[in-house]
């Protein structure tokens, strides 16, 4: 294979891992905005609960106040506090788990732009090296077709003067 053919197939060969790069680019920013949607989500939940529970507790105030409870009734109250203060325990374990997801998932894409980046410059030398190369090759068949030009006025010149010099 020759220079140029090798140069081609190259930068044929970064064009595709250049394309791979910017597919998992594509599905590593996919992967990120879907731990950052649930992140938003578990946050939109532990809302939601805690607006639920500071409503039930607000309701058991409400009767409270109203009446005394009986203690089979109290213990009711607490049992339902017990799980809605469980149930948040959960959400927030869920939030941190999800947080921990979008570090990773950040983290990653951070990797992926780093690497495409890396592939980027790697395409970018070899479509340098390859315009050097056809540049050189230009300036050669400029080179060699100036040279001709002059071999053949030369050859003129030589043979006009050798009529000049039989007449």
């Amino acid at each position: 294979m020759t220079r140029e053919q090798n140069l081609e197939r190259l930068l044929k060969l970064r064009r595709m891992r250049m394309t791979l790069s910017e597919n998992a680019l594509l599905l590593q920013n996919r992967a990120r905005r879907q731990a950052e949607s649930g992140v938003h989500a578990a946050l939109q939940d532990i809302a939601q609960h805690d607006s639920m529970w500071r409503a039930e507790e607000q309701a058991a105030i409400d009767q409270m106040a109203l009446q005394p409870l009986s203690s089979q009734a109290l213990a009711q109250e607490r049992e339902k506090m017990d799980a809605l203060a469980r149930q948040a325990d959960e959400l927030k374990q869920a939030e941190q788990t999800a947080e921990h997801i979008l570090a990773t998932e950040m983290q990653r894409q951070q990797e992926k732009l780093g690497e495409h980046r890396r592939k980027l410059r790697e395409h970018d030398k070899v479509l340098l090296m390859a315009q050097k190369d056809l540049e050189q090759r230009h300036r050669q068949a400029a080179m060699q077709s100036e040279l001709e030009e002059e071999e053949q006025m030369a050859l003129r010149s030589a043979s006009d003067s050798g009529r000049r010099v039989r007449k």
